[in-house]
């Protein structure tokens, strides 16, 4: 189950909360995270979202469905590493990958 913070407990994906998500920067006025709010809960680990892009509606999909939610930035780093390495396809057309902010 998704952690944070080590001692934490366990987040929980429900519908409503806020999770971020990596994209390429070119479809995010340079950033390469974006927040996004969940909309359907499949599991634990498996989510559907709503992204909010830095940028203008018709220039991107803002909606990603079916999409492997981590614990970190860096275990969502590392599976948008695989999958570009395996498709051959730049980060932007992979998989969006969503992780849990840290908490402040």
């Amino acid at each position: 189950m998704p952690t944070v913070n080590e001692g934490d407990q366990p987040m929980k994906p429900t519908v409503g909360r806020i999770v971020h998500v990596l994209v390429s920067p070119e479809l995010n006025n340079g950033s390469e995270v974006a927040p996004a709010v969940i909309t359907r809960v499949f599991s634990e680990n498996c989510v559907n979202v709503r992204v909010l892009l830095d940028a203008s509606p018709a220039a991107v999909h803002e909606w990603a469905t079916s999409r492997r939610l981590h614990a970190t930035e860096a275990e969502a780093r590392e599976a948008v590493r695989r999958d570009t390495s395996t498709t051959g396809l730049p980060v932007g057309f992979v998989n969006v990958h969503a992780f849990w902010p840290t908490r402040a």
